[in-house]
């Protein structure tokens, strides 16, 4: 259950719930994994995420063009001083949330961006 359904029944609203056939369940979780938030086929990864540690903001303006291209990344921000940081992180952000994906933070400046695969 995600933070956004646990604040919604917190405060009294509970959504709709429809349960699917455990076999239907185990079938689909066979060929698929949990990555970022978002359920992603292992048939529709075009490869294996790459890992991009960008030395300028050139750089992470190029990781924005492999994610249009439906590839997802591993991002570190390591090199960055905090301001450039955030100001990377908040445009890699805004770009993936165009392609409707997911973030998921996997270190402390590192973070695997997965757009929207469907």
């Amino acid at each position: 259950m995600g933070f956004l359904n646990s604040l919604l029944k917190g405060l009294g609203f509970e959504g709709e719930k429809t349960e699917k056939p455990q076999k239907e369940k185990e079938e689909k979780n066979s060929s698929a994994y949990q990555n970022a938030g978002l359920e992603v086929d292992l048939n529709t990864i075009k490869s294996e995420p790459k890992a991009f540690t960008p030395l300028s903001e050139q750089d992470v303006q190029k990781l924005v063009d492999i994610l249009k291209t439906g590839e997802a990344i591993t991002v570190d921000l390591k090199n960055f001083s905090d301001s450039e940081y955030i100001r990377s992180l908040d445009f890699l952000s805004g770009a993936i949330y165009v392609l409707n994906g997911k973030i998921k933070k996997v270190g402390e400046k590192t973070f695997f961006f997965c757009p929207n695969l469907k």
